[in-house]
């Protein structure tokens, strides 16, 4: 049984917690019965390599990603099937980013880590920006790194694919994200929301930014394959009754 939260952010993105590091959040992943995370920054991936690390040493598998904001502002995630396959994309992507210096006291702090959570640098440029890659060029570029694509959170209203285009780009993504909130109101009708084709799979995330929240949503699959992303990356816009979304409450 696979049972993954693919949407996690680190000490990395301003807008994650402090206490986002590669330690806390597999130790809370195993907690809650993860079998496979994916950390997933904004427009960076510089986190992924201490990630990796220590989900080794704890036998956990794990994806290494990014969330990019694409030139319209939609949230991208996109994964890959090795470090060095992320640290490429991550490079294309943080040097598409117009550079704003940080001000970490009113943007956040965005810390660089090694796998004992030791403080090794910071991104002195604002991460969450727009890059100059549009949506067409994320999922095209992500593919032909070995990555494969999904929009985040396409009921939310702001930084959707929905809410920045007006509808769903016929774009070979694995599947698409509901928010774990739409899906603990209405799993049933995910497949009815906006424009999304009934044929396309629906997954949730919990997207955390907080250690409590980390695999509070996630999906399952009842598969016998360990390689996760091999059976995202051959969905290719189909829906397989396998996977299953779970979401839990969490306390604000």
């Amino acid at each position: 049984m696979i049972r993954a939260d693919l949407h996690i952010h680190s000490c990395l993105s301003p807008c994650g917690d402090l206490e986002m590091g590669p330690c806390s959040v597999v130790e809370q992943a195993i907690k809650q019965n993860l079998t496979h995370i994916a950390l997933t920054d904004h427009n960076t991936t510089r986190n992924c390599e201490a990630f990796a690390a220590f989900a080794k040493k704890s036998n956990l598998e794990f994806i290494p990603g990014i969330e990019v904001t694409s030139a319209e502002e939609a949230h991208i995630v996109c994964l890959f099937n090795s470090l060095k396959s992320a640290f490429v994309f991550g490079s294309l992507i943080e040097d598409s980013l117009w550079k704003t210096p940080l001000n970490s006291e009113k943007m956040g702090e965005q810390i660089v880590v090694n796998s004992d959570e030791e403080i090794i640098g910071e991104v002195d440029f604002y991460l969450s920006v727009a890059s100059s890659y549009s949506v067409d060029d994320v999922v095209q570029m992500a593919i032909q790194h070995g990555g494969l694509a999904f929009p985040a959170h396409v009921d939310k209203p702001v930084f959707s694919i929905l809410t920045q285009l007006g509808f769903l780009p016929d774009l070979p993504f694995s599947a698409v994200e509901i928010s774990s909130g739409f899906v603990r109101k209405d799993y049933n009708n995910c497949n009815n929301y906006g424009k999304i084709s009934p044929n396309m799979q629906i997954i949730t995330s919990s997207d955390s930014h907080f250690l409590h929240t980390v695999g509070t949503a996630g999906f399952e699959i009842d598969a016998e394959t360990g390689d996760l992303f091999g059976f995202l990356k051959d969905l290719k816009n189909q829906k397989n009754d396998k996977i299953k979304c779970f979401v839990k409450e969490v306390r604000e």
